[in-house]
């Protein structure tokens, strides 16, 4: 799982290092008891850092500016 969706290995493998906030690793019943029958060999949770958001501000112009 990155940032709460089920994700591919090779997303995963491309994720930067540097990227993640942190990880959570759940085993045995902790795992079935969170992911249901999906979480029987156990999953791994990996949080990204949030990066800034752009925002666009629109005036009554119509003029775009990007914050």
């Amino acid at each position: 799982m990155v940032d709460g969706k089920i994700t591919d290995k090779d997303i995963v493998e491309k994720i930067d290092v540097n990227e993640i906030e942190s990880i959570q690793v759940w085993k045995g019943e902790n795992a079935v008891e969170k992911y249901g029958e999906k979480g029987k060999d156990g999953a791994i949770e990996i949080y990204l850092k949030k990066k800034p958001v752009s925002i666009l501000n629109f005036d009554r112009d119509f003029d775009i500016s990007l914050v």
